[in-house]
């Protein structure tokens, strides 16, 4: 996907149903190149330790989960599973932008 880009952005609260007062930050990205479309659910990550990398696909989408600096990242996309394990894990926080390149693969 080397095409648009950022096509849409929204944040908003979660809200779970065991606890009402409970509201967890979720913020959701819409990626594109104009043919295939990639969402990216960022939300804060647990306190324990970090959940390890998952991957599944089902059809013709692909999902990809990891921890990136605290936050777990969850992209979901009808991309090949490579495409979204890609976009999951080079995100970085924007106080991070510029402050280190990422690693070369």
């Amino acid at each position: 996907m080397g095409g648009n880009g950022l096509v849409f952005e929204d944040s908003h609260g979660l809200l779970w149903p065991d606890w009402p007062s409970a509201v967890m930050p979720v913020q959701h990205l819409v990626f594109s190149d104009g043919f295939a479309s990639v969402s990216v659910f960022i939300e804060p990550g647990s306190r324990n330790a970090p959940a390890p990398a998952e991957a599944s696909r089902m059809g013709a989408a692909s999902t990809f989960t990891t921890t990136v600096r605290g936050y777990m990242i969850t992209a979901v996309g009808e991309v090949p599973p490579t495409t979204v394990r890609d976009i999951a894990t080079s995100l970085a926080p924007a106080s991070d932008v510029g402050a280190t390149a990422p690693p070369a693969r």
